[in-house]
């Protein structure tokens, strides 16, 4: 801002030794501070208005694909589960093939097995 002009404001003590404080600390006039405190209030240039709008969406996209990964992980305990409900006659359990999506019956360890050892995929 190249032009500028004076205003008299009325605050109350306790904000305007918070600006002091803050001014002191940073370096900053109290020019400097009320006037982006106020360009952020009105969304004024130089405001981080537009740059938080874009950190909530990218929040909200991480939370989405998060809680979609979640699905994903409960679908795979939940079809364990249901595997170790099924008492086989061998070692032999099914699994859902990544690459067919189809049910085969390789030779697996027992599923809790594969748990404890980390081998589910």
């Amino acid at each position: 801002m190249s032009n500028k002009a004076s205003i008299t404001a009325r605050i109350p003590e306790e904000l305007l030794a918070q600006v002091e404080a803050h001014a002191q600390s940073t370096g900053k006039t109290k020019t400097d501070i009320l006037t982006d405190a106020l360009l952020e209030y009105l969304g004024g240039e130089g405001s981080n208005t537009e740059a938080v709008a874009n950190l909530q969406q990218q929040l909200y996209e991480v939370q989405r694909l998060f809680l979609l990964r979640i699905g994903t992980l409960e679908g795979r305990i939940s079809f364990l589960e249901q595997i170790n409900q099924v008492q086989p006659t061998s070692n032999e359990i099914p699994q859902i093939s990544p690459e067919s999506r189809r049910i085969t019956t390789p030779r697996l360890l027992p599923a809790k097995q594969a748990i404890a050892d980390n081998q589910v995929v």
